[in-house]
């Protein structure tokens, strides 16, 4: 199913026949397997649409701090806690 999703994810849409757009798809597997919709758009090596808008809105910040999270200037540990402040304001 993996390879399934990825090949058509990739080429940019799905078979016609299906009727769907690549959205509702996905919403529509992650509901049907009790899934979080946004997992299996990764595991298909898909950014999630409303993520990908943020980096386009945020474009000084965003791309800043994904480098610096990738080359290890910020740490997971770091994120996780700037996450947990944020959660309870």
């Amino acid at each position: 199913m993996r390879f399934g999703l990825r090949r058509a994810s990739h080429s940019g849409s799905w078979p016609p026949e299906w009727g769907w757009d690549s959205r509702e798809l996905v919403q529509r597997i992650a509901d049907a397997l009790n899934a979080d919709a946004d997992e299996l758009l990764l595991l298909a090596d898909r950014i999630p649409e409303e993520l990908a808008e943020v980096v386009m809105e945020k474009r000084e910040l965003a791309p800043l701090l994904l480098r610096r999270w990738k080359a290890g200037a910020i740490t997971d540990k770091q994120v996780e806690e700037l996450l947990r402040k944020t959660e309870a304001e």
